[in-house]
């Protein structure tokens, strides 16, 4: 009856509230602008209703959908998270947020995201760790985070925060380790060096968490080398401003990328991260077309030296951008990463090579087994494959350790259920996609379209359930990404091992309207 100071009188003579009465209370106080009050409420609800988020409050029985929603958004204001709290796993659990650049030079935070995630990749080596993606982790950055909240969010029961300082050739790095369950710091340390010895100060930070975390390491883990690394430093810097640019995932920041990758190599020509990183820029590039927008002309190069040096030709004195991702890729696996393997897998199943995509993936899943990256595209090549079922229980693992990444992970759920037939479902995950990130990208759209990777499985999802209008309109909107031009029957190009499957996808974009041309 919009009576907030009546209603907070008569909640607060009652004895022993039930927990409903807190939320109420709490919406009550954001009404009356009492914020501090309304978050004192909800710390009480969730002390006796852990469980309890947003979602809950969605089935409260309103009449009318406009009360609902202002309930919702009181409870929202006052701190009711959006979604239940993550299941703990069965083994430690971390999550990494990115360091704070003490340098005062904004130019370092390269180097200092570089450090947050090489702490983290060391991390999530480890069998008995459970390790939250860079890509949930750094969703964080530049924010004033609540670690209870994070551990909540994440899924985690560990947080680990610090700084970093880079003055010449020192470096300093502040770390703490906190219980997000508690709030409770467990240890906090500084650890003092010079760039020279960079790998080492990361490895004292390593094992002290697992130190604390009373990790048991395998025989393997205990004597793991850094053979993916350089030891030259300029290389080793070349490569960290390059993955800078590299995770903004644009042609734009490919291209600086792939300058910097380019020099990494130039200075250690054994630097096998550096060279599994340029073969994922040119495999990306040439299944985007990305390599238009780059500043120099790539599409017929001559051999770069480095390859040239390890006896990799192709076509005379040139190569293309297939030829270069395949001729990276070549020297990468010489030694290869996590990384290597996944860009590996992605090109054995375009080639047809399907158990031999899976072989791959699966020995970068064996070499980090808390690498996301590697579940979704162990996914992608199961789909692929004819094994969706499978791969719903790989983006199941995927999306656990990069909770934070859910237009991708429901992406690869719908194309998982249309393989399955299941159209509605599908419909149901591509649509959520398509709502969190529209632009969303994958290394399996190529129907050519710039951007929205769910548009040509979500058209033939709706086709097939006879929603005629909705199939049609996505067709629109694939052919206003391409200027108005046809988009034509290129779905025939995606690799499925088990005809099948192309078919139902074929017949689908058919009764959806896709042009038949070739």
């Amino acid at each position: 009856a919009g009576q907030y100071e009546e209603s907070v009188k008569t909640f607060r003579s009652l004895n022993n509230p039930p927990t409903w009465v807190h939320r109420t209370l709490a919406a009550a106080y954001v009404r009356l602008g009492k914020l501090e009050e309304a978050r004192s409420e909800i710390s009480q609800m969730l002390k006796k209703e852990p469980e309890y988020s947003l979602e809950n409050t969605k089935i409260w029985p309103y009449k009318d959908p406009a009360r609902l929603d202002r309930y919702i958004e009181d409870l929202r204001k006052a701190g009711v998270p959006e979604k239940p709290p993550l299941k703990l796993p069965d083994k430690p659990s971390i999550a990494v947020l990115p360091f704070m650049n003490m340098s005062g030079d904004p130019k370092q935070e390269y180097f200092v995201d570089g450090m947050t995630e090489d702490l983290i990749t060391d991390l999530s080596k480890l069998s008995g760790l459970f390790v939250i993606a860079r890509n949930s982790s750094f969703t964080y950055k530049g924010k004033a985070v609540d670690v209870k909240s994070v551990g909540r969010d994440l899924g985690v029961r560990y947080v680990m925060e610090g700084s970093v300082r880079r003055l010449g050739n020192q470096v300093r790095i502040n770390a703490q380790l906190i219980d997000a369950t508690t709030g409770g710091h467990l240890w906090a340390e500084r650890y003092d060096g010079s760039l020279d010895n960079i790998f080492a100060l990361q490895d004292q930070v390593t094992e002290r968490i697992v130190a604390a975390l009373a990790v048991q390491l395998t025989p393997k883990e205990q004597v793991q080398e850094r053979q993916d690394e350089t030891d030259i430093l300029e290389a080793y810097d070349a490569f960290l401003r390059g993955w800078e640019h590299y995770q903004r995932r644009t042609p734009a920041h490919f291209d600086k990328a792939r300058e910097y990758f380019e020099q990494a190599i130039e200075l250690d020509s054994n630097y096998s991260r550096a060279f599994a990183a340029l073969a994922s820029i040119f495999w990306k590039s040439y299944l985007e077309d990305w390599w238009q927008a780059f500043s120099v002309n790539v599409y017929h190069t001559e051999i770069p030296a480095v390859l040239k040096a390890k006896g990799i030709s192709q076509h005379g004195d040139y190569m293309g951008v297939y030829e270069l991702a395949k001729g990276y890729l070549t020297v990468a696996m010489e030694n290869p990463t996590p990384l290597a393997y996944q860009v590996s897998a992605q090109t054995l199943v375009w080639t047809g090579e399907h158990d031999e995509a899976l072989a791959d993936i699966e020995q970068a899943i064996d070499l980090d087994v808390n690498n996301a990256d590697s579940y979704s595209v162990l996914a992608e090549v199961q789909i692929f494959s004819g094994m969706p079922e499978k791969a719903l229980a790989a983006i199941k693992q995927a999306r656990t350790l990069d909770p934070q990444n859910e237009a991708h992970h429901s992406y690869l759920t719908g194309l998982a259920e249309f393989g399955l037939g299941q159209y509605k479902q599908a419909v149901v995950s591509l649509e959520r996609a398509k709502e969190l990130n529209p632009e969303l990208l994958s290394f399996t759209d190529a129907l050519g379209v710039s951007a929205c990777a769910p548009c040509a499985p979500l058209a033939a999802a709706y086709a097939h359930l006879g929603e005629k209008q909705e199939a049609q309109n996505l067709v629109k909107e694939m052919r206003k990404r391409r200027n108005d031009t046809d988009v034509d029957f290129e779905i025939l190009r995606w690799p499925f091992k088990v005809p099948a499957d192309r078919d139902r996808l074929a017949e689908g974009l058919i009764k959806a309207g896709l042009p038949q041309t070739f």
